[in-house]
């Protein structure tokens, strides 16, 4: 997993700018698989699962290919996020939900990139009042 010049950690956003989702989810779940091949592994997993540039981008790009409404996350279930197999209109959500729990040390960063104070409570959540830090601080995002 290591190209020169890490074009790598790179290739997601360059991906995302120039509209290239296919091409996004297309290298998200074959890159691993080929390495795995010429090590002699199987490779089942995502770039996805192991970068988070690349979860949350690709969950993005999802986003942006698809016709979706963010109404839609409440529609998401425990089911959709450990299973492979969701429905069109709620995979964007389903890869951000997924990308979150795998990588919630992104959020602080994300927020924080976009001037939006973690002790600021979340707009428009199901959890009224509740801070982003305060969120972050409870389960499934931490042992609390």
């Amino acid at each position: 997993l290591s190209p020169p010049l890490h074009a790598l950690l790179h290739l997601d956003f360059l991906a995302l700018r120039s509209k290239q989702f296919k091409q996004l989810h297309a290298i998200s779940r074959g890159y691993i698989r080929q390495v795995a091949q010429v090590a002699g592994g199987t490779g089942d997993l995502e770039l996805a699962a192991v970068l988070p540039s690349f979860a949350y981008s690709t969950g993005l790009g999802r986003f942006l290919e698809v016709e979706t409404t963010l109404a839609s996350v409440t529609e998401v279930t425990v089911e959709h996020l450990v299973d492979d197999q969701v429905p069109e209109h709620l995979e964007a959500h389903t890869r951000l939900l997924r990308a979150i729990l795998a990588f919630p040390e992104v959020v602080p960063c994300l927020l924080e990139a976009i001037a939006a104070p973690v002790s600021a409570p979340v707009r428009g959540s199901l959890f009224l009042g509740l801070t982003w830090q305060e969120m972050f601080q409870s389960p499934p995002f931490s042992d609390a």
